[in-house]
C-alpha cells in the first residue's frame, strides 16, 4: 500500500548566463525531512553549449533527535537516516523503541540509531517488521562508552525496526529503591518483635 506524506512545498526560480533553472522542494509537515527535491532547466558549459539541467535527489535525510521522558529527564536517541522517519517509541516496559521508516520501493536504505547507555544497555537484539537481523550482515554495533550506535542497512519500502536491550533504566531511580528496601525491612523488623512480645493465651 502506498504511503500518503502531508508535505509543503517550495519553488525558487531563477536565471544562470541567462538560462532559466527551477528548483522544488518538498519537506515532510510532521517531521521536517526533505522527501524531493527537483532540479530542471538549462545551463551554458564552458565551449558554450547548452546543457538540459534535470536532476532529481528523493528522500533526503536529516537527523533528528527523539527525547523520551523519563521521571522529568531527557535520554536524547538520535536518528541520521535517508529515510523518513514516520513514527517513533520508547517502550520502558519491554525494554525497546521501535521507528518506522520508509522510502521509494527498491532504493538502498538506511538509517543510523544513537543510544545513551544510561536508558538501555546490555545485549541487544534488533529486529525489522518481526524477523531478527543479523549482525554484521544487517547491521552493525559500536560503543563509545557512553552511546550505543546501530548503523542499520535495508531496502526501502516501509518498515518497522526495534532495538531490544537486555537492560533498561528502571521503573523506580536507584537512589530511591535503597530507602524503600530500608523502610520494608525496619516494618519487617518491628512486626517481628511485636509478635515476639505477644503473650501466650
Amino acid at each position: 500500500m502506498p504511503v500518503s506524506l502531508d508535505v509543503n512545498h517550495f519553488n525558487y526560480t531563477y536565471t544562470i548566463d541567462d538560462q532559466p533553472c527551477s528548483e522544488n522542494y518538498y519537506w515532510e509537515k510532521s517531521t521536517g525531512l526533505i522527501v524531493k527535491w527537483v532540479i530542471s532547466g538549462s545551463e551554458v558549459l564552458d565551449d558554450g553549449s547548452i546543457q538540459t539541467l534535470n536532476i532529481h535527489f528523493n528522500r533526503v535525510g536529516l537527523q533528528q533527535v527523539f527525547n523520551p521522558l523519563i521521571d522529568s529527564a531527557d535520554y536524547p536517541v538520535t536518528v541520521d537516516s535517508n529515510s523518513a522517519i514516520l513514527d517513533f517509541e520508547f517502550n520502558q516496559t519491554e525494554r525497546n523503541l521501535t521507528l518506522n521508516v520508509t522510502g521509494t520501493t527498491g532504493t538502498a536504505g538506511s538509517c543510523e540509531v544513537t543510544v545513551p547507555d544510561s536508558l538501555l544497555w546490555g545485549t541487544f537484539s534488533l529486529n525489522m517488521d518481526g524477523y531478527p537481523l543479523v549482525e554484521g550482515d544487517d547491521y552493525t554495533q559500536t560503543y563509545n562508552g557512553t552511546h550505543y550506535t546501530f548503523h542499520i542497512n535495508y531496502i526501502h519500502s516501509t518498515h518497522a525496526i526495534e532495538i531490544v536491550g537486555s537492560d533498561v533504566i528502571p521503573e523506580f531511580p536507584a537512589f530511591l529503591l535503597m530507602p524503600l528496601f530500608m523502610t520494608a525491612t525496619l516494618l519487617a523488623i518491628i512486626a517481628y518483635r511485636r509478635r515476639l512480645h505477644q503473650p501466650i493465651p
